[in-house]
């Protein structure tokens, strides 16, 4: 049940500390007039894939990280790029892996546009790949909530490229057959969720998850939830202090353990953790066993009061998947935030 508004007693000095922002300034900052005003969010459509390396509303992709992981005769290279959006309170950022690669997974992460992370005052609304059968792009959106804050949300997308003896490249084409990419879409809701179960044949071999809370011009719902257990991915959001009914749609890639040509099987793996919610942002890490390279990162937050959402999911190296939760202008310090990565290795 949601609680009433309750006015902040928490003196400016420790606010600042914890990263809250009632009641006390930030920086100047430079509005952007052409933008919507907080409560008529524009959020665009499921757009198509951009062409290999490309960006959509943000800058060049940069490498994040580029990991080879070697097997007996065979190797797979995962590399991860980022874009980071316009400046602005409803941001979305796309990009797409080069030539070569086949895009896994993704992620986002919301930049305070002062620099300063503990301040961070957006939330989430998608995280997720383009689901045509290019595999290729990843996009990711945030936006204000009740309180108008500008910022950045950066994207990522991860991409893999593999190799059999020798260091002979294995093409896309040889890849792709043996993925699965699909989504499924909830009903509409204040709080919706919906969840996918996949084909046996890819049972413990989901790569990542993907969320977009689709609430179209409305005031916002954001994301609570994108992970995954062994047979399948769930996705949630809710609104926060101003009702806004809408759908989400959960996303899924998975690979088979049939044999790639000239190339073999990858083994999959699943780690998570989990950490009580004591901090108003509170984030949480999981590592990648020695010897593996993540391609996804979900998470997934609970709580007991007036409610908490994502901010954070993402990978800032090969080896290490980070989500973080926040309340939202009402404090509720409750629950328990998850991070999840899948991580992958060759069986040969």
């Amino acid at each position: 049940m949601k609680k009433s508004l309750a006015s902040w007693s928490i003196p400016c000095a420790l606010i600042g500390l914890i990263g809250l922002s009632a009641g006390c300034s930030k920086s100047p900052l430079t509005p952007q007039s052409s933008l919507p005003p907080v409560g008529t969010a524009s959020y665009p459509e499921v757009p198509s894939s951009l062409q290999p390396g490309q960006t959509s509303n943000g800058s060049a992709e940069e490498i994040v990280f580029d990991q080879t992981i070697y097997g007996a005769t065979t190797s797979v290279e995962v590399t991860e790029w980022s874009a980071i959006s316009t400046y602005g309170e409803h941001n979305t950022v796309g990009l797409a892996v080069p030539g070569g690669y086949v895009m896994v997974g993704g992620g986002a992460h919301i930049l305070d546009p002062n620099g300063n992370q503990a301040n961070v005052d957006a939330l989430l609304t998608a995280a997720y790949p383009v689901g045509d059968g290019q595999f290729t792009t990843y996009y990711a959106s945030d936006k204000d909530q009740f309180t108008q804050y500008f910022s950045e949300v950066q994207a990522y997308v991860i991409g893999i490229k593999l190799f059999g003896p020798g260091g002979t490249v294995i093409p896309t084409s040889a890849v792709i057959p043996h993925l699965y990419l699909t989504s499924v879409t909830s009903q509409v809701a204040d709080y919706p969720s919906i969840s996918l179960s996949i084909p046996s044949q890819y049972y413990n071999r989901i790569l990542s998850a993907g969320a977009m809370d689709d609430y179209g011009t409305g005031y916002g719902n954001l994301i609570t939830e994108s992970d995954w257990t062994g047979t399948g991915t769930t996705a949630s959001g809710k609104d926060q202090h101003s009702p806004d009914k809408c759908d989400i749609i959960d996303n899924v890639i998975a690979i088979d353990n049939s044999p790639i040509a000239g190339f073999g099987t990858l083994n999959v793996i699943n780690a998570s953790q989990s950490t009580n919610n004591v901090n108003h942002l509170q984030t949480i890490s999981v590592a990648a066993p020695s010897g593996w390279a993540l391609t996804g990162v979900g998470g997934h937050t609970t709580w007991s009061g007036y409610g908490r959402m994502l901010y954070d999911m993402y990978a800032p190296f090969y080896d290490q998947a980070i989500v973080g939760s926040k309340d939202q202008q009402t404090p509720d310090v409750s629950g328990v935030t998850t991070v999840e990565l899948s991580a992958i290795q060759p069986a040969q």
